[in-house]
């Protein structure tokens, strides 16, 4: 079991900062392609990620306890975690907290367009380090 929270802690700080930087970076690629303004694109792809890296790392805590309980029902639902299409479906359900605190927080100034960034950003998070790290495949939480 400690293995698996080691795991589970890379996987979340590693999500909390993939995720952001990632949707940031191709935000700000298609903001300066849109506006064929390359300083612009790039500040405004260093302030998005920052801004978001922050709120990824609040959030944390909170994966770090659905990381953990993932990786005790993982076993069960191994099938989730054998299948890219199953466990991209399953870490766009994890993503939803995400998306409803970050829509919540921000009720003055379009709370829709924030969720929807909120949900991105988490699910990137949560995708991205599982096919990106070798420790962190696919259905290494489904072995018992």
């Amino acid at each position: 079991m400690a293995r698996r929270a080691f795991l589970v802690l890379c996987w979340v700080l590693l999500g909390a900062i993939l995720g952001p930087v990632v949707v940031a970076v191709v935000l700000g690629a298609a903001w300066g392609l849109a506006h064929l303004d390359l300083g612009g694109a790039i500040g405004g792809a260093v302030l998005t990620a920052t801004t978001t890296v922050f709120i990824a790392v609040m959030l944390s805590p909170l994966y770090l306890v659905l990381g953990l309980a993932w990786a005790m029902v993982a076993p069960r639902l191994s099938f989730l975690e054998r299948s890219r299409s199953r466990f991209v479906a399953a870490a766009l359900v994890l993503a939803i907290p995400a998306a409803v605190i970050v829509g919540f927080d921000n009720r003055g100034s379009d709370p829709m367009f924030h969720a929807a960034y909120g949900l991105v950003m988490t699910w990137a998070g949560l995708v991205i380090p599982r096919l990106l790290v070798g420790a962190l495949r696919l259905g290494v939480f489904a072995e018992p």
